[in-house]
């Protein structure tokens, strides 16, 4: 049985959300308020009900503001922050981290989206399907603004479709991911690289699988779903 307490968790929220600059230029996208709360608690809110322990945020673009809204503990949640000095990348955020638990799973959660995901679902089915990267995906009725991702019976991820002016559906990324310790022990050190655009394609047909989840995917990355956002019951 795997114990939730060995999970090493990020949350990556180095980003410089350029996007929505104009609207927001002194405040980083995690800190933007959703009905009158930073966009990163409710995610903090679900990790807290999942029971998890201790989380690293990892910053870059106005990390000081990051690390003086949340502090070192949110509810029951231990946090440290990992702070990039120059843009790294989501990849090469996650390999600044220094993990407190070696060789153990690792989540990660982009700082700018939200999933209501079964933690224990993933991890069971992490480890039914032999997966060394677990990516959960989102149906939309509409993939044109996040490309999209391909599945095969297995569970098997075959392709990653880059954004384009279709309108049709489809699974996309919903930036929750568990990871296998090896896989992160692999990654290039003190190399910038995207996990979505330079690491997961090459991981295609080495045990990169998908897990659907059929709950509200909430992104933040442009006015349009920043306004959605704000719509969205968090509670249910």
């Amino acid at each position: 049985m795997y114990k939730i307490s060995d999970l090493n968790v990020i949350i990556l929220a180095g980003g410089l959300g350029l996007r929505l600059r104009s609207l927001f230029p002194n405040i980083p996208k995690p800190l933007i308020l959703i009905q009158d709360k930073p966009f990163i608690f409710y995610i903090l809110d679900h990790l807290n009900s999942l029971n998890i322990e201790n989380i690293t945020i990892s910053t870059g673009f106005l990390s000081l503001k990051i690390k003086d809204t949340i502090g070192d503990k949110y509810k029951n949640l231990k946090i440290c922050y990992s702070n990039e000095v120059k843009p790294m990348g989501t990849g090469g955020a996650i390999k600044l981290v220094k993990f407190k638990k070696v060789n153990k799973l690792c989540l990660i959660l982009n700082g700018d989206s939200y999933i209501k995901f079964n933690l224990k679902k993933l991890i069971n089915n992490h480890r039914k399907y032999n997966s060394k990267v677990s990516i959960i995906l989102n149906k939309v009725i509409n993939r044109s603004r996040f490309g999209s991702v391909t599945i095969n019976d297995n569970h098997e991820i075959t392709s990653f479709i880059e954004k384009n002016n279709s309108r049709q559906g489809g699974y996309v990324n919903a930036g929750v991911y568990l990871f296998n310790p090896e896989i992160i022990n692999k990654m290039p050190s003190k190399t910038p690289f995207s996990l979505e655009l330079d690491f997961f394609p090459k991981l295609i047909g080495h045990g990169l699988n998908g897990i659907k989840c059929k709950r509200k995917f909430i992104d933040i990355g442009t006015p349009s779903s920043l306004k959605e956002a704000s719509k969205y019951n968090f509670d249910k």
